[in-house]
């Protein structure tokens, strides 16, 4: 029902309300605004799988793997914004091997 937008939460999911009007409603969120407030640049797709907007940055696996097992310091330089401490999600990219990361 919360990924619904059926009903709103506060920050710990103690307290319940359907609707804003009146009372102490401060904090409360429903699902919709608290994804777009956690994870800012995505979206969920039908399914409910989180996918990046066109503009995201993500991360393709490949290139990933070649990063963490190259010396070259250029393709570090290179690909710096990898760790400047945002969330990155993967690109989508068929992945053969099955291995996921997380």
């Amino acid at each position: 029902m919360y990924r619904e937008d059926i009903f709103y939460a506060d920050k710990n999911f103690v307290h319940y309300t359907t609707n804003l009007n009146g009372g102490d409603k401060e904090g409360f969120e429903n699902f919709s605004d608290r994804f777009r407030r956690l994870f800012p640049g995505y979206h969920l797709d039908s399914t409910m799988h989180i996918r990046a907007n066109k503009e995201t940055k993500t991360l393709n696996l490949k290139e990933l793997m070649k990063l963490f097992l190259s010396k070259d310091e250029a393709l570090w330089t290179q690909h710096k914004w990898v760790f400047d401490g945002e969330r990155r999600y993967l690109d989508g990219a068929r992945n053969i091997s099955n291995k996921v990361g997380f």
